[in-house]
């Protein structure tokens, strides 16, 4: 039987979410490999699971199942696109210029109260986008857990 592999890099806790995501559309989890990145001074500052997954090529079920997967990835894709374009509201820097320009030229009143100013307008920003996006991304969330459910419920139908 033709097989394909699949290989994760995810973190500790994303682990079960992505085996039970994986296992979804009829990957079988074969490995689960922790990679520890270790520094210079062999201290360990991150640390990785590999995941290998596998599937059948030849089950009855791998066409359907794999196009209700590409739809999923598809809508995965989407979330992130509108996340990335999810305004900032951080501003370390200007704390720093604010505190500079107070201390060395007095003048750091002006810049506080323009930096304040900025600062309700970025966060105000940020509100309405949640406002906008967030029924749109849990409408998708909620799409995507229904294309798990479909892809399990036609897998588990063949396994009868």
């Amino acid at each position: 039987m033709a097989k394909e592999t699949y290989v994760l890099q995810c973190s500790n806790d994303d682990v079960n979410f992505s085996v039970y995501e994986y296992e979804s559309f009829g990957w079988e989890l074969v490995s689960n490999n922790v990679i520890t990145t270790v520094g210079a001074d062999n201290v360990s500052i991150a640390a990785e699971n590999e995941l290998t997954f596998s599937r059948e090529k030849d089950t009855p079920w791998y066409k359907e199942v794999v196009a209700i997967g590409k739809e999923y990835e598809k809508a995965g894709d989407q979330i992130v696109k509108m996340l990335e374009e999810e305004p900032e509201v951080e501003m370390k820097f200007h704390w720093i210029l604010f505190i500079a320009l107070f201390f060395f030229y007095g003048t750091g009143f002006i810049y506080g109260l323009v930096f304040f100013i900025l600062k309700k307008k970025k966060e105000h920003d940020l509100n309405q986008w949640h406002q906008e996006n967030d029924p749109k991304i849990n409408e998708i969330m909620q799409k995507r857990a229904d294309m798990r459910e479909k892809s399990q419920n036609i897998i588990d139908s063949y396994s009868k």
